[in-house]
């Protein structure tokens, strides 16, 4: 005989059962209508990733290059791209054809002033000279290599000519950038105060073939908060005494650094997507020759600290005795180990000595690193660049291709300046790249290429003519007196 509160638990569960069933149906009622509502946009995300390939471009989530005009239009023929005349302060006139010829493989090489080939030009370019090395290999496949560097371009706009040229039917992307990300005055303070979900929609956003697809109709950055650049570089030392905006600023400095990371990861990416093989160069400078062009004291310092400081950077400047300058340095590193010049003068006496050691390499790279006007590519630029390496089809570390000694210091005299190689820099650059190409499987090699190209070689020297070289050598003064902060102004 059950019991009366066997019979009332017997009661209720059916009544509770009821209960969990009916919520249950609720909530799956609510997530159907939910997904039918959704449906609409999934269904316009795949349909855009699959057909609308205009539709896949790639915003940066930190700044929005979006007025930076197309760098390619059609001649007047209407059978090549051709870049356009107003662009020629920052570059030198390339173009391909508009319908690519079956079995010519297409390059475009794109960076800053480096691809560029400066302070000549694009004619003694590692561009180039890619090119003759690609048709001395392989004649059956003529090369359509194409220059796009771009005088003072940082990776954020190298990205969106990227976005640009994966449009033209290229087999091969040629990347070598990191020299310029600390020319132009930006900021992200609205970024990086974001929290960590609304960055996450952010990128979301972004990501978004759809969005990008209204993005592109109705204008505008897909990210509202990114900082909009204007459509050319306005690089602070193309201003009068650009050298003073500098200022010694470590967040500043990792902020662009970050970004950097950020921007060159997305190049890589967006060439896997498209099917596009790329081959990524290490940024190589020059740390032994070139001093740095901003020297300031540690401003969290104490006044008088700071006024010791630059009171004893101002002997070593002016004086004599290198003993007592050595020793000044020493003093001012206890205080402000970061001190750029304190730190290239140390490195520049023990290398002029002849020690290559650690020391040596510590010195002379604090003061690039901490150089407050930065125009070499710092260490975690460089770390970046070799990290994404690993993702690419094939790389070049152009750092180690010119360290002849092992010594993990770029030799100074493939330099012409403080990044620009020498002609024969260059020549190296395009023959590693050739090789690396090799073992990747992207291009075979004959055996009588190197005598091919020698011949071909010799033959590009002969048609350039002196006064190519010339103007060469006048612009590398240029160049050396925009780096000092003098733009603009003439020689005192």
């Amino acid at each position: 005989m059950s019991s009366p509160g066997a019979a009332v638990i017997a009661k209720a569960t059916p009544m509770s059962t009821q209960r969990k069933m009916s919520r249950r149906k609720v909530w799956w009622f609510r997530s159907l209508a939910i997904l039918i509502g959704l449906l609409p946009l999934v269904a316009a995300e795949i349909v855009l990733r699959i057909v609308d390939d205009s539709s896949v471009t790639w915003d940066d989530p930190l700044v929005d290059v979006s007025r930076q005009p197309a760098l390619f239009i059609p001649n007047e023929a209407g059978n090549r791209f051709i870049v356009d005349p107003q662009r020629g302060n920052y570059f030198r006139p390339a173009s391909f054809a508009t319908e690519k010829v079956a079995g010519t493989r297409r390059v475009f090489v794109l960076g800053g002033s480096t691809v560029q080939g400066r302070p000549y030009a694009h004619e003694t370019a590692f561009s180039t000279w890619l090119s003759l090395w690609m048709q001395a290999a392989d004649p059956d496949h003529p090369p359509e290599v194409v220059n796009v560097g771009g005088v003072s371009y940082a990776s954020y706009r190298v990205s969106r000519l990227l976005e640009e040229v994966l449009q033209h039917q290229p087999d091969l992307i040629v990347l070598y950038t990191g020299h310029n990300e600390f020319l132009e005055d930006r900021t992200y303070a609205a970024t990086r105060a974001r929290g960590r979900w609304q960055r996450w929609m952010d990128d979301m956003a972004t990501a978004s073939a759809t969005v990008r697809f209204v993005k592109k109709r109705l204008g505008g950055n897909a990210n509202p908060q990114s900082p909009t650049l204007a459509p050319e570089v306005d690089a602070r030392l193309d201003h009068v005494g650009g050298l003073d905006a500098y200022r010694r600023d470590p967040s500043w400095r990792r902020s662009v650094e970050t970004d950097f990371d950020a921007s060159i990861r997305s190049m890589v990416e967006r060439c896997r997507h498209a099917g596009v093989p790329i081959l990524v160069c290490v940024p190589a400078s020059d740390r032994v020759r070139t001093p740095p062009f901003k020297t300031v004291a540690d401003p969290s310092l104490p006044d008088p600290q700071q006024q010791r400081i630059d009171h004893g950077w101002q002997e070593v400047l002016s004086g004599q005795d290198a003993s007592k300058k050595s020793s000044v340095c020493k003093q001012i590193l206890q205080t402000d180990p970061l001190h750029a010049g304190a730190n290239y003068y140390l490195g520049r006496q023990r290398w002029d000595g002849g020690i290559r050691d650690q020391t040596t390499r510590t010195f002379l790279t604090v003061a690039r690193d901490c150089d407050v006007c930065p125009l070499r590519a710092t260490s975690p630029i460089v770390t970046s660049v070799r990290s994404i390496t690993a993702q690419a089809d094939a790389s070049v570390d152009v750092s180690k291709l010119f360290d002849e000694d092992n010594d993990s210091v770029e030799d100074p005299d493939w330099f012409v300046d403080h990044i620009h190689p020498s002609i024969a820099g260059h020549q190296r650059i395009a023959q590693a790249i050739l090789r690396a190409l090799q073992r990747s499987g992207w291009i075979q090699v004959s055996d009588d290429a190197e005598a091919k190209f020698s011949q071909l070689r010799d033959q590009h020297f002969a048609s350039l003519g002196e006064e190519y070289f010339l103007r060469g050598r006048a612009r590398l003064r240029g160049l050396q007196q925009w780096a000092s902060g003098r733009a603009g102004q003439s020689d005192q």
